[in-house]
């Protein structure tokens, strides 16, 4: 049977060939000119000189690196919301099936009832996502139950496509202006977990019960398919790098850990695959197997209701253990009845809906009890009996027995070898979370922080009280979400408790080098800019106010040669500041001016730069100085520095605290230069 099925699509390719080709590069010229669509705006703006992505080279070449990214990030939502219309187009097809042959009582009311339910899931899930005003909550509920939710989905990112200039506003806009990105993940999960799970059931139910000819049997296998793709898709993204199963207020939970290309993925594909076809055949199969009992003693087929609602009893139990509430949660013990709605690849508590391990020796032990029940009433002359009669459900069992065969066994090489472990969850250690801890439910304290942070590309961590015994814990998890393929760049640590020595085993881990800037205003600041200018960093904040220059002190400090004039007025530098630029001084080859107008420096500052100026700089044209606390010390420091360095051409230290004296030995010292020295 495989040699020949493989002999047909071989043949197939044969003969299709050069239409496959042609559809190949009408694929790619689309691509490319969709490419091209998302370079304009970059573009434009560099064109105008207004280029300001820090990512691509400010060239047409940059722009194309832009709008290539763009349509990527489109490509990824296409293909949620084509897949989700291909569903509901089908199950309306099938609903024309079941109304054109008279089943309309059973097939039809409830493929019915499962669009309408999804929708109303949907809309529980949609405003559970964020806080609504009672308007914006009615259009968003209405939109849910006429499933346009995807399809406006779409034409905001279309919209964002065509105008945003850079791949870093497109992304914001997804995720944080629009939230198309959280209402794409609700809908999807309404309709991937209830809708196409239930109405899945029934067609393959039809198609086991009743004797449809081949064109029916196929419309329904094709609907059931795809219903079925939906559902895979929808419970393996949890374990899906990049994906996001949740937003709180939009902050991204559950990230998955596996790339897509890894082996723990397909083996997470394929058992995910597996277990819902073994699920969704054993219901029907047990239904028909056992239906002679069941009519005779009451009157209906209750067979896979009977074992579906056993099940649902026990999923929504084991959520109910770990809530211990009735919430919006236990929308998902009806997907738990097919496949856990909880990532296979972590270890630890469930941190979506229940017990990976409770969940499957549920379903384990049910699907035994069926075999043992239909052995015991139908006997093995019975079951083969009734396989002589309706061949095509035989070949449907043989499809159970393999996936089943498949299914657990893989579910145990992955929990077993396949498992990731992140031990440090948001419960443990509330004061690093990003999101309050009264708006996370049990379930949400149990995700690793990594996965939590794994999206977040300016992560904030201002006011949590963390000081320097809580850098460890932060240390198991800023790593780990780097290494699962985060975005994050920039991490605020402002107003908190931490001191040099903290800051120092923070900065310093080699495991956190793709971090881009941090922020330690309002921490303790002793020695923090000579760590931090050591470190990787492109930018940096510690100051009470921002630093609007910190990027050229980085560059100046590694020797840039682009770099020539340095600004770091009215930063409220102190002497500890002051130090630390003399520090800068002694090294730096490239720097002719330097602004430190409008600070706090006081004597210790002054002669620190001073001393550089006297002993090492040479290079240094032009130092300005004004309206700081410099008195006479620092003032006769200047004047020693001066009869040293005859580089220095103009110096300002106008509004300082200098006695007549000492400003006429600073002119002195200043001589007849090409500059002024104002005083």
């Amino acid at each position: 049977v495989v040699f020949g099925l493989w002999q047909r699509a071989w043949i197939w390719f044969i003969h299709n060939l050069w239409m496959l080709f042609l559809g190949g590069l009408a694929l790619a010229g689309f691509a490319f000119c969709t490419v091209l669509v998302g370079a304009v705006s970059p573009y434009w703006c560099w064109k105008r000189e207004v280029w300001d992505e820090k990512d691509q080279q400010p060239n047409a070449l940059g722009a194309l690196s832009v709008g290539f990214d763009k349509s990527f990030s489109l490509a990824l939502i296409s293909m949620v919301v084509l897949p989700f219309y291909a569903d509901i187009v089908t199950d309306v097809q099938s609903l024309t099936t079941f109304w054109n042959n008279d089943r309309r009582d059973s097939y039809f009311l409830i493929n019915v009832l499962a669009i309408g339910v999804s929708a109303v899931a949907g809309v529980f899930m949609l405003l559970n996502e964020g806080k609504y005003s009672k308007g914006k909550a009615v259009l968003v509920a209405l939109a849910s139950i006429c499933q346009l939710i995807p399809a406006w989905c779409f034409c905001m990112a279309v919209y964002l496509f065509l105008v945003t200039s850079r791949f870093k506003h497109f992304k914001t806009g997804l995720v944080s202006v629009w939230n198309v990105m959280g209402l794409l993940t609700s809908v999807s999960l309404a309709e991937g977990l209830v809708e196409a799970l239930v109405s899945s059931e029934v067609q393959t139910h039809a198609m086991i019960h009743e004797n449809y000819d081949l064109s029916v049997r196929k419309q329904l296998l094709l609907s059931a398919g795809i219903s079925v793709l939906s559902i895979t898709n929808a419970v393996t993204k949890l374990d899906r790098r990049g994906e996001i199963f949740r937003y709180i207020d939009g902050v991204a939970f559950l990230a998955g850990t596996a790339p897509l290309t890894s082996l723990s993925f397909v083996f997470v594909v394929l058992c995910r695959l597996t277990g819902i076809i073994s699920r969704m055949l054993l219901f029907p199969l047990f239904s028909e197997l056992t239906q002679d009992f069941f009519l005779r003693y009451f009157g209906i087929h209750v067979g896979a209701p009977l074992l579906a609602g056993v099940d649902l009893v026990l999923q929504a139990a084991m959520i109910f253990r770990y809530t211990r509430k009735f919430t919006w949660r236990l929308i998902f013990a009806i997907p738990n009845v097919i496949s856990p709605l909880e990532p296979l690849l972590l270890k630890g508590d469930p941190v979506a809906s229940t017990s990976i391990v409770g969940s499957f020796a549920a379903h384990f032990i049910e699907m035994a009890w069926a075999c043992f029940a239909v052995l015991v009433l139908k006997g093995p002359s019975g079951i083969g009996q009734y396989f002589e009669e309706r061949p095509v459900n035989q070949i449907l069992s043989y499809c159970w027995i393999v996936a089943t065969a498949v299914h657990f066994p893989l579910l145990v090489v992955i929990r077993k070898w396949c498992t990731l472990s992140l031990p440090v969850a948001l419960g443990d250690v509330p004061k690093l979370a990003v999101v309050d801890e009264d708006k996370m439910d049990n379930f949400d304290k149990n995700v690793p922080m990594a996965i939590a942070y794994a999206l977040q590309q300016d992560l904030d961590l201002s006011f949590r009280n963390i000081g320097d015994n809580d850098v460890s814990k932060l240390m198991e998890v800023l790593p780990r979400a780097l290494a699962l393929g985060t975005v994050l760049k920039e991490l605020n640590l402002s107003n908190n408790k931490m001191t040099a020595a903290g800051m120092r085993t923070l900065l310093f881990d080699k495991r956190i080098s793709k971090l881009q800037s941090v922020n330690v205003l309002g921490n303790n600041d002793e020695e923090l800019l000579t760590m931090l200018v050591e470190s990787d960093l492109q930018t940096f904040y510690v100051s009470k106010h921002t630093l609007e220059d910190a990027e050229t002190l980085v560059k100046v400090c590694r020797q840039d040669p682009d770099e020539e004039g340095l600004s770091l007025e009215q930063s409220q530098m102190d002497d500890t500041g002051a130090r630390f630029v003399a520090t800068m001084l002694q090294n730096n080859t490239t720097l002719e001016t330097l602004q430190l107008d409008g600070n706090n420096i006081g004597d210790s500052g002054a002669q620190a730069v001073a001393e550089a100026l006297k002993q090492h700089n040479t290079t240094l044209k032009t130092l300005g100085m004004r309206k700081n606390k410099i008195g006479d010390d620092g003032a006769k420091a200047l004047v020693e520095a001066l009869l040293r360095n005859n580089e220095l051409e103009d110096l300002n230290l106008e509004s300082n605290c200098i006695s007549s004296e000492k400003k006429e030995e600073l002119k002195a010292a200043f001589g007849e230069r090409s500059g002024d020295i104002v005083l």
